[in-house]
């Protein structure tokens, strides 16, 4: 990597764009190999801390962005990039809001309107699904619509917003008891669910009875990289959830609040109890990139092998 990193932000203030002091800082702080997408498979905390130290620059590439973009007229800006959705090179368009910029939400493609977050997530998952049957748990319209843009029949979507159902009607999802036979699908996915259950071991073993040999189960959910074990948000207290902070819901304005009540903050030992469940393999995996538009803070996900 490239180690002159003393160009200051004042460089806007001196004749240059906006666009072109991005330009000119993505340069300035990595060679074209590290600016292309980087995916990493971690299997402990130690793996994690050694991804998140070569990850750095890129939050120092942030810092100095954010600068950019603060000094810019309406505080926005374009980083030209590659859309995985749109499959073809864009002008991602960042905006501060309130004073800062949310890396993950706020790096938006301006044709389908993706930011880095859902441009990850639905691009891995058509990616994944395009080989065969898939069920989906998706929380936002955004993702649900371009899964079933991109994979069409092959997908079975369960919308979690409005507590179950999508726009498939396919109605409530009993996780417990999958309407799927034995070694159906190719691919498992959710979205900030398996926290949302009180015991996730039941899923985890449906999830593996319905995949195929080779089929993959890909998780979003609340991980904490710095724990070595899996934390109770919420217990049972006089058979009624209780915990000291207060119950934290996922998504409090769906119909069936008690549905997104988070129930479990996993560590390192969700592996362990996935891989109990009847997959051979399971890992967390992050990524980044300039080039795609892939920022903020180290994105984690958990992948398993059937």
């Amino acid at each position: 990597m490239p180690t002159d990193h003393l160009m200051e932000p004042a460089v806007y203030h001196a004749g240059v764009e906006a666009e072109d002091a991005l330009h000119l800082a993505a340069e300035n702080f990595f060679t074209p190999e590290e600016r292309e997408p980087r995916e990493c498979s971690l299997k402990s905390k130690e793996d994690f801390e050694r991804v998140y130290h070569e990850w750095l620059p890129l939050r120092n590439f942030e810092w100095f962005a954010k600068e950019i973009v603060r000094r810019a007229p309406n505080q926005l800006v374009r980083l030209h990039g590659r859309c995985v959705l749109c499959d073809k090179e864009q002008d991602f368009l960042i905006q501060m809001q309130d004073g800062d910029v949310n890396w993950l939400e706020q790096v938006v493609c301006p044709d389908c309107q993706g930011n880095a977050r859902v441009r990850f997530w639905v691009g891995r998952l058509a990616q994944e699904g395009r080989d065969g049957k898939s069920l989906v748990l998706e929380r936002g319209s955004n993702e649900r619509n371009w899964l079933f843009h991109l994979l069409g029949e092959r997908v079975n979507l369960y919308w979690q917003r409005t507590a179950g159902q999508s726009n498939k009607e396919n109605g409530k999802l009993n996780t417990e008891h999958l309407p799927y036979g034995d070694a159906s699908l190719r691919m498992v996915a959710s979205y900030d669910f398996l926290e949302t259950l009180e015991d996730p071991i039941p899923a985890l073993k449906e999830a593996a009875r319905v995949l195929q040999p080779g089929g993959k189960l890909l998780l979003h959910t609340l991980f904490d990289a710095n724990a070595l074990q899996t934390v109770d948000r919420t217990v049972r207290r006089d058979g009624e959830p209780f915990s000291e902070s207060g119950l934290w819901y996922r998504d409090p304005d769906i119909q069936e609040r008690e549905l997104s009540l988070v129930w479990k903050v996993f560590g390192w030992d969700v592996l362990d109890t996935i891989r109990a469940c009847g997959f051979r393999e399971a890992c967390c995996r992050t990524h980044y990139s300039i080039n795609y538009g892939y920022m903020g803070y180290l994105p984690l996900w958990i992948e398993a092998i059937r």
